[in-house]
């Protein structure tokens, strides 16, 4: 992994087809708008570009560490501080991350909307990446469209599809 503070060199991904979709804009909005549904949502999905943007899930591997809500918020919010190395990708993503509790454990679930049609491969060097499951998600199956949506809102219209109850939910990239 690169060290903290370290320049990459990002700029490949500045240099991608023009792509319709304004991450920036899409940040003002989603920032600025709540509640994030249906508004700031309705923006999203009418502008979002799979071409030039692409949409991952993720998901903590190792839920069963996950007994106390704070050290779960911790365990996820230590993630973002080891995103340093790479902190210059924020201008080319944007992340949002919700806690839900179900049974005894607490789950850390997210999408992450990254430049490109993949995981920048800066991104995939920290150290913590391989303790999530990391999944494309697919705009065309509704369900993924409806999961994100959630995601974002940190509220669900599916009671989060069976995986617990929300707890919190962070953003990372504003």
């Amino acid at each position: 992994m690169e060290e903290v503070g370290e320049k990459l060199d990002l700029s490949y991904l500045g240099d991608l087809p023009k792509s319709e979709f304004n991450l920036e804009k899409w940040k003002t909005v989603y920032a600025n708008t709540n509640p994030t549904r249906p508004e700031a949502l309705n923006y999203f999905w009418q502008n979002y570009d799979p071409k030039g943007y692409c949409l991952y899930f993720f998901t903590y591997k190792f839920f069963e560490e996950c007994t106390v809500d704070f050290k779960t918020s911790n365990l996820f919010g230590g993630f973002l501080q080891r995103l340093d190395a790479v902190k210059q990708l924020a201008r080319y993503s944007l992340c949002s991350t919700v806690i839900l509790k179900k049974d005894k454990y607490f789950y850390v679930h997210g999408v992450w909307l990254f430049r490109g049609t993949d995981i920048p491969p800066e991104f995939k060097k920290i150290d913590d990446f391989d303790y999530y499951t990391w999944t494309k998600c697919d705009v065309t199956k509704e369900e993924d469209r409806i999961w994100a949506g959630d995601v974002w809102a940190w509220t669900s219209e599916t009671n989060w599809g069976g995986r617990g109850e929300f707890v919190s939910g962070r953003s990372w990239g504003c």
